[in-house]
């Protein structure tokens, strides 16, 4: 979403509130580290485009989730650091090793392709 043309919202997803950790909060939250505007309500978010994006470090509010999403996103944005990495072992105990070979056979994520002026996320 802050790689999109214009603002993503993504809605009905207030079970999210209720994972491993508050995922919308925490989707909030560290996308704003990084200087990405989001707004948030009790069931949805809306994530404006970045054009930039600056260096932060991540909390991963010991999700695993949170710490996988977060990594992917740093693939196309210089900066991103996770913390609490060893968080994926619960799913996915090789998670780095896979994202490094993936980020050694691809030079640079490419942004992806416009979407609209506003997408929408069921």
């Amino acid at each position: 979403a802050p790689f999109a043309s214009g603002p993503t919202r993504i809605k009905n997803i207030a079970r999210l509130r209720l994972k491993e950790s508050d995922r919308l909060y925490a989707a909030a939250t560290e996308l704003a580290r990084l200087g990405v505007r989001v707004e948030q309500g009790p069931d949805w978010l809306r994530i404006h485009p970045a054009r930039s994006f600056q260096s932060a470090r991540i909390e991963t509010y010991a999700d695993h989730r949170v710490a996988m999403a977060f990594a992917t996103l740093g693939l196309a944005a210089d900066g991103v650091e996770i913390q609490d990495p060893g968080c994926v072992e619960k799913s996915f105990p090789t998670f780095w090793q896979e994202l490094e070979r993936f980020a050694a056979h691809h030079a640079k994520v490419n942004r992806a392709q416009p979407l609209g002026s506003e997408n929408w996320i069921y």
